[in-house]
C-alpha cells in the first residue's frame, strides 16, 4: 500500500474548495491519508469529533471504558510533525481504540475488565501498543472486555460489570498470533490478538504496523521472518483462479435459513472469481474432539488460565494489591464489593484452581492438543485436501477451537444481516440476543500459520463483489467530521477578525 509523501502537507486552517467531508460512519485509512494530505481536517479535528461521538452514544452501548486523556495533546503533536516533515505512513493520525487488557504505559489502565486490577502495570507497554505509537496512531481510548475474558464467572452479566461497558462488533476482524506481551492472557497458548477495522485492506495494514517479534513473548520466535510483510498489498486484484477453499460441511453445524442461503451466494461468488470449492472437508481430530466430554474441552481452552495469569502478575511493576497469584485475584475479587460477589461468581477462577495438572485427565488433554497440532486439525486438513484457506458460515466452534490450538489465523466480516420480521432467539443463558432483525452474521475465513497473505488476498477479493444486503443502524451519534472541522474553521475566523 502506498504511503504519504515524505514532503510536509499544504497545510491550512481552512479549505474552502473542500467538497463533503467522508463521514466516521464510512471513513477508512485512504480516507484520512487523503483528508490529511490536503489540508481538509486535522488529526485533532478526527480525535475531537469521535471523541463527542463516544460522549453522545456510549452512555447506552457501554462500549468505551475511558478515552485517553492525553488524546488530544498527541494530536496536536502529530498535526505539528504533518507541518514540518509529513505523516510517518498510513497509520499516521489515526485514531485507535485498544481492549481494557492491552497494558499501555500512560494514564490508561489496563484491568482486563477487573477491578483488582486497578492501578496494576508492568514495566513496559504492550509491544501492539508501542508498535501502533510508532506508526502514528493515537490511542484513543480502552474498550470494554468481558471481566477476565469471562473466565471468571458462568453468570456473567450481559450490559454491564461495575465500571465496565460492552460493545458490539466492527466490519472486519482478523485475529492473528502476533506479539502477545503486555497483555492479559487466560492462555499463553491459545490467546490472541485481533483487529477490528473498516474493511480487510484497513485490516491488512493495521496488522503490518502492530505485529512483530517480541523477546517477551517467545511464541513469536516461531515467526518464520524478522521483518513483518506489508500486509496491505495481499490486497490487490479479485482472480483467484488456482485458489482451493476448503468447507468442513460436517463442522458447520445448525445455521439459520438465512445464513444457509448467503453463504451458498458466498461460495459461488468465490467461484465466479475462479476459486475451486472443495465441500465435505474433514478434520481426522474431528472424531476425537466429539467423543470430549465438555469438562476436556473446557480445559483445553482454560487449562492454562493459572500459569498464565500468574506469569503476567510477575511482570508487574505497580501493584497496589500485591497480587501474585490466581488465588489472590479470586479472593481479593470475592472481597471487593464493586465486584458484586456473590451474585457474580468466581467459579472460573475455582475452576482453575482445583487443576491437578500433573494428573492423567490433562496428560490426555495435552495429548488431545498435540493431536490436534499435528495430523488431526486444520493445517494437516488443508495440506491432505491441497487446500489454501477454509471457510464456514459463522464462525464454526470446531474450526475456530483448532484455529485457537494450532495458532492459525481467522478472517471474519458480515456475509449478512437477519431481515426485518426475524424471530428474536437468545443465549443457552436466556439473556443474550444471538438472532434478531438487523443483527449481522458472518462468514469466517481460516488460513494456514503464518499464511496471512493469501487470507487477506482471498477475503478482499471477496470482499470486493460480496453484498451483504440492507441494514439499518440501531443508534447514531449527531457530531460527525464536518461539524467539528467547521466549528474550528468558524472560532479561526472569529479569532482572525479579533
Amino acid at each position: 500500500m502506498s504511503t504519504s509523501s515524505n514532503k510536509p502537507a499544504s497545510w491550512r486552517a481552512s479549505s474552502p474548495l473542500r467538497s463533503s467531508l467522508p463521514s466516521l460512519l464510512d471513513i477508512n485509512l485512504n480516507d484520512i491519508a487523503t483528508g490529511l494530505d490536503e489540508g481538509q481536517f486535522t488529526v485533532l479535528d478526527l480525535v475531537k469529533a469521535y471523541s463527542k461521538r463516544i460522549e453522545e452514544v456510549d452512555g447506552y452501548f457501554r462500549s468505551i471504558i475511558e478515552v485517553n486523556p492525553d488524546a488530544e495533546d498527541i494530536a496536536r503533536s502529530l498535526d505539528e510533525e504533518i507541518q514540518t516533515s509529513g505523516r510517518r505512513g498510513p497509520l499516521h493520525g489515526v485514531p485507535i481504540v485498544l481492549k481494557d487488557n492491552i497494558v499501555t504505559l500512560d494514564k490508561m489502565e489496563a484491568t482486563a475488565g477487573s477491578c483488582v486490577l486497578l492501578g496494576a502495570k508492568p514495566a513496559n507497554e504492550a509491544m501492539v501498543a508501542a508498535n501502533l505509537r510508532k506508526a502514528g496512531c493515537v490511542i484513543l481510548g480502552k474498550a470494554a472486555p468481558s471481566e477476565w475474558a469471562n473466565y471468571r464467572w458462568t453468570n456473567a452479566p450481559v450490559r454491564e460489570q461495575h465500571r465496565f461497558r460492552y460493545g458490539n462488533k466492527s466490519r472486519s476482524v482478523l485475529r492473528c498470533y502476533w506479539n502477545r506481551d503486555g497483555r492479559k492472557r487466560r492462555s499463553d497458548r491459545v490467546d490472541a490478538i485481533g483487529v477490528f477495522a473498516r474493511n480487510v485492506k484497513d485490516t491488512a495494514v493495521i496488522l503490518s504496523a502492530a505485529a512483530g517479534k517480541s523477546h517477551r513473548d517467545p511464541a513469536t520466535d516461531e515467526m518464520p521472518f524478522d521483518k513483518i510483510p506489508d500486509y496491505g498489498l495481499a490486497c490487490s486484484g479479485s482472480d483467484l483462479r488456482g485458489v482451493r477453499i476448503g468447507v468442513p460441511t460436517t463442522l458447520i453445524g445448525v445455521v439459520e435459513p438465512e445464513e444457509a442461503a448467503s453463504f451458498k451466494i458466498a461460495l459461488s461468488e468465490l467461484d465466479g472469481l475462479g476459486a475451486q470449492s472443495v465441500h465435505h472437508v474433514e478434520f481426522e481430530g474431528e472424531k476425537d474432539w466429539k467423543a470430549t466430554t465438555s469438562r476436556q474441552r473446557r480445559l483445553v481452552n482454560q487449562g492454562d488460565l493459572l500459569p498464565s495469569l500468574e506469569r503476567y502478575l510477575r511482570t508487574l511493576e505497580t501493584n497496589p494489591l500485591g497480587l501474585r497469584t490466581l488465588k489472590d485475584i479470586t479472593e481479593q475479587t470475592k472481597e471487593d464489593p464493586r465486584e458484586d460477589f456473590p451474585a457474580h461468581d468466581v467459579e472460573g477462577f475455582e475452576f482453575s484452581l482445583s487443576l491437578d495438572r500433573n494428573s492423567q485427565e490433562m496428560k490426555e488433554v495435552e495429548a488431545l492438543r498435540a493431536f490436534i497440532i499435528g495430523e488431526g486439525g486444520i493445517n494437516a486438513a488443508m495440506d491432505r485436501y491441497r487446500l489454501d484457506v477454509l471457510v464456514t458460515p459463522t464462525c464454526s466452534k470446531v474450526p475456530l477451537t483448532f484455529a485457537s490450538v494450532e495458532r492459525s489465523p481467522i478472517l471474519s466480516f458480515p456475509l449478512g444481516f437477519y431481515p426485518d420480521g426475524k424471530a428474536i432467539q437468545k443465549d443457552s443463558k436466556g439473556d443474550h440476543i444471538t438472532v434478531a432483525p438487523g443483527v449481522p452474521y458472518p462468514i469466517c475465513f481460516y488460513g494456514r500459520r503464518f499464511a496471512e497473505q493469501t487470507l487477506i488476498k482471498i477475503a478482499h477479493a471477496f470482499e470486493g463483489v460480496h453484498n451483504k444486503g440492507p441494514y439499518e443502524l440501531y443508534k447514531l451519534p449527531n457530531t460527525d467530521l464536518e461539524q467539528v472541522v467547521k466549528e474550528r474553521e468558524s472560532e479561526s475566523e472569529t479569532d482572525s477578525e479579533v
